[in-house]
């Protein structure tokens, strides 16, 4: 794929000021893009320490008028989808959640093709996917299955954006695993917390508790930042893109103490049985984001884990 270098004076709508948002943010600002940030409750405080932006509008994505006003204000060229009621939220409000995964989405999509929207990215997850059974990743082609409420929006999502698919409007779907580093609120997808609660009790000398059987593919939100930056300026051949992004690794108890160990010397770590059967994680399969997006994640577990904790003060006093 070709790639055009450049965003030097897009102007970047950003919906969603959480860790997603507001690290792309930085990175696009920082490439020379006009770079715009839009949420319903936007902390200024969490965007401008991991931020940077040129203006931040407070917009009820649920409201038509509010998001066709937003546009107006805007113009954007390049609209990034980085928003969402997560799957610890979803249930506390379905009908809201709803609106907001699901209905909002057909809301922007249709003002980005009135607009005349260059580029649409959708941050997704993993979430979509079918257990894969005997094969060894996930790829792009996979089938869904709605194996929670999180996973159904997130395929009804997807459906709207194909089923409105424009001409002139190029749409990029990224699949992310789990991602982790600095949230908004302390709180985050249940990955970051995962990591954060991990960092939390390491560089505060506390034991750590964790299941034999943990498994699971972290992604650092650098590296997400990193993907969406190139897929504002890479060539794209079709309307619809689709690509994984994630380590391309699934991280067992071994990797995580290692990682730790690394960073804070030597970490205790108890083991604990869990009774509840899992089933076998395999990763997503990148191999489309790099030969395509050549996107490879900068960082592993502990060099993430680094610069994690490098950026938010773990230490309690």
């Amino acid at each position: 794929m070709v790639t055009n270098d450049t965003v030097s004076k897009k102007r970047v709508l950003i919906i969603g000021s959480g860790q997603i948002g507001v690290f792309s943010a930085k990175r696009l600002q920082d490439s020379g893009a006009n770079v715009f940030i839009a949420d319903i409750a936007p902390q200024a405080g969490f965007i401008n320490r991991y931020g940077s932006c040129e203006e931040i509008f407070h917009t009820d994505i649920t409201d038509p008028l509010q998001v066709e006003r937003l546009f107006v204000t805007v113009k954007p060229h390049i609209v990034i989808m980085a928003y969402g009621i997560s799957t610890k939220e979803i249930h506390e409000n379905e009908k809201t959640a709803e609106s907001v995964n699901v209905t909002s989405v057909h809301t922007i999509v249709t003002h980005a093709i009135r607009f005349k929207v260059e580029r649409l990215i959708y941050t997704s997850s993993f979430a979509v996917y079918q257990n894969p059974g005997s094969k060894n990743f996930i790829s792009e082609e996979d089938p869904f299955q709605n194996n929670s409420l999180y996973a159904a929006h997130k395929i009804k999502a997807e459906t709207i954006l194909r089923n409105n698919a424009d001409a002139y409007l190029k749409i990029i779907i990224l699949r992310l695993c789990g991602s982790y580093g600095p949230n908004m609120y302390n709180k985050g997808s249940q990955s970051s917390r995962f990591i954060e609660s991990l960092i939390l009790l390491a560089e505060n000398k506390r034991n750590i508790n964790l299941v034999r059987t943990t498994a699971d593919e972290f992604i650092y939100v650098k590296d997400i930042a990193k993907a969406i930056a190139t897929c504002c300026h890479a060539d794209f051949q079709e309307q619809v893109n689709t690509y994984n992004i994630s380590s391309g690794l699934i991280t067992q108890v071994d990797d995580i103490k290692h990682a730790l160990n690394e960073n804070f010397g030597s970490v205790t770590i108890n083991l604990v049985e869990d009774e509840r059967a899992r089933a076998e994680k395999v990763p997503l399969c990148i191999e489309k984001a790099k030969k395509e997006l050549t996107f490879y994640p900068d960082y592993n577990l502990s060099e993430g884990i680094k610069d994690f904790k490098q950026l938010v003060n773990f230490k309690i006093e």
